[in-house]
């Protein structure tokens, strides 16, 4: 059968969010959503229950260099449903024009919410590159931030990360 897919194109240098629905036998791709330019895709999970695919990623911040980590929740069909947005206060990007805030990866908890997990690149002071610390954020169906926690190591000295997340499956 068919797989949605989820990927990058690069446009003029900047990155763009696709979602597509691919059959792997015939070959055939449906295109089936267009991010706006400058968002990109790190993950994506599907809730079997509510029919939904969820996506991680990052985009820019409005008025900044700096980037936001987002997620998408897109219907089985590909329609977009809700996006949401999630930053740390910054006074300036990490590096000039790399995230500052980057979603890597998403799941769906066994009682359906998503939860996005990444990092945050922050500037310490001019002197320092930059410090890291990791979060995650669980959501409601509708997209409202239901609770969420950021952290960072005290034995390493650039912080903390977190890269890949799955559901608990303990917690039924």
């Amino acid at each position: 059968g068919a797989v949605l897919a989820v990927g990058v194109d690069l446009v003029d240098n900047e990155e763009r969010l696709w979602l597509s629905r691919i059959e792997p036998f015939t070959g055939a791709v449906e295109p089936l959503f267009q991010g706006k330019l400058g968002e990109a895709a790190t993950g994506c999970a599907y809730d079997p229950i509510s029919d939904r695919l969820y996506v991680s990623g990052f985009g820019p911040r409005p008025g900044s260099l700096a980037s936001d980590a987002r997620i998408w929740a897109f219907t089985a069909a590909g329609e977009l449903l809700w996006t949401r947005s999630w930053g740390r206060p910054v006074s300036k990007p990490a590096f000039t024009g790399k995230p500052a805030d980057i979603g890597h990866a998403v799941t769906v908890t066994t009682s359906g919410e998503p939860v996005l997990v990444g990092e945050s690149r922050l500037n310490k002071e001019d002197d320092d590159p930059w410090e890291r610390w990791a979060f995650a954020n669980r959501y409601d169906h509708d997209g409202t931030l239901s609770a969420g926690r950021s952290w960072t190591s005290v034995d390493a000295a650039d912080g903390a990360g977190a890269y890949a997340v799955a559901p608990d499956l303990n917690d039924r």
